[in-house]
């Protein structure tokens, strides 16, 4: 696995160790012990993608974006299934919160493979 660490001097450093190696290592705080550096975990580093609750900001998504020329049709279509979802000229769409990103994809029948529980 791959844990994300703060030095003192707040540069984040990666570590690469096993799921034992880790909890040896770490404190009860979760930092470890590095030359002589206490080094802070980062987990919000780690996690990736959107934050949730309330700190969820929208994005643009390309991996749900369509042909260019398709732009016009989808803005419609989006508006008109009540799910109204802005467009770039370029295809792709953006999500302003998890259920609309949810909402909008189920508009269009895709599955998002990574949503969580709370992205209905």
């Amino acid at each position: 696995m791959i844990y994300c660490y703060e030095t003192p001097h707040g540069k984040i450093v990666e570590r690469i160790m096993t799921v034992a190696q880790m909890e040896k290592a770490s404190r009860e705080d979760l930092s470890i012990t590095e030359g002589g550096e206490t080094l802070k975990r980062r987990i919000d580093v780690e996690q990736g993608g959107q934050p949730s609750g309330d700190k969820w900001q929208s994005f643009w998504c390309e991996a749900s974006a369509v042909h260019p020329d398709q732009v016009p049709e989808f803005t419609k279509y989006m508006a008109d299934v009540g799910v109204p979802t802005e467009i770039r000229k370029t295809g792709e769409f953006k999500y302003t919160s998890r259920s609309h990103r949810a909402k909008a994809l189920k508009a269009r029948g895709l599955i998002d493979q990574d949503g969580g529980y709370g992205d209905g």
